[in-house]
């Protein structure tokens, strides 16, 4: 398995060579917070469609406010529909409560450091889950590398670690261009594991607004039941 996702991850690197940041439309998230004071609003839709059921958060709202420079709290929900074996079910899918804290930057090497805190409950099971991660952004000339690792703890479930790799570049004029690839196994059992390669790109129209979108595939899956087939993000974000 170690042999098998060193090679998936030397050719993740070759492959998006021209693909920066994190942060939605991603799944890496990057170090990089609002500012004081500033809010970002963000309305999305998004997919993920596996061999045994379909979920779709339409919409999903996504709301930061930096408390600091440095410091940033969000607030993000979903009205979710999931069809699983014949039914479909509509509800609000979610309430998440994120903290996010630079707590390192250099300029001159480009080099940042974040925490990441997200906690979330599902209203309509009152299932918990709260995630934990340490956010990694390197400038590289022209490209931008990052990184996460992290862990989730599930209070009515196992427990996941998960990283993350991601390359990007601006290929023109507030045009970013990414690549990535997640991994995620369950703490008790590494041999239960799944990846994800994932390929996205944001265009800010102005100062104010923002375009995203990726679309995303399991690369591999220990177990049938957690290949995600497909994910999909289509948002607009507004920055005031």
């Amino acid at each position: 398995m170690n042999k098998y996702l060193f090679f998936i991850t030397g050719t993740f690197f070759l492959c998006n060579i021209f693909a920066q940041g994190g942060g939605s439309p991603m799944i890496t998230d990057d170090p990089w917070t609002s500012g004081k004071g500033n809010f970002e609003l963000e309305f999305a839709f998004e997919t993920e469609m596996t061999e045994v059921s379909d979920e779709f958060n339409i919409p999903l709202i996504d709301l930061d406010y930096g408390i600091t420079e440095n410091f940033d709290i969000s607030v993000e929900s979903a009205y979710t529909i999931t069809k699983e074996s014949g039914t479909t079910e509509n509800d609000i899918g979610f309430v998440e409560l994120e903290l996010k804290y630079k707590f390192y930057e250099n300029e001159e090497k480009k080099f940042y450091l974040g925490l990441l805190n997200e906690n979330e409950i599902e209203p309509a099971n009152k299932e918990t889950e709260h995630f934990f991660a340490l956010l990694i952004e390197k400038g590289l000339g022209k490209l931008t590398l990052g990184s996460n690792v992290g862990y989730t703890y599930l209070a009515e479930d196992e427990d996941l670690m998960v990283s993350s790799l991601l390359l990007g570049t601006e290929v023109a004029e507030d045009f970013v261009v990414m690549g990535e690839f997640a991994f995620e196994t369950l703490s008790t059992d590494l041999n239960t594991n799944q990846g994800v390669v994932n390929f996205g790109l944001a265009y800010g129209v102005n100062d104010l607004f923002e375009i995203k979108a990726s679309l995303g595939t399991g690369l591999f899956a220990s177990q049938g039941n957690l290949k995600k087939t497909l994910i999909s993000f289509l948002g607009i974000e507004f920055e005031f």
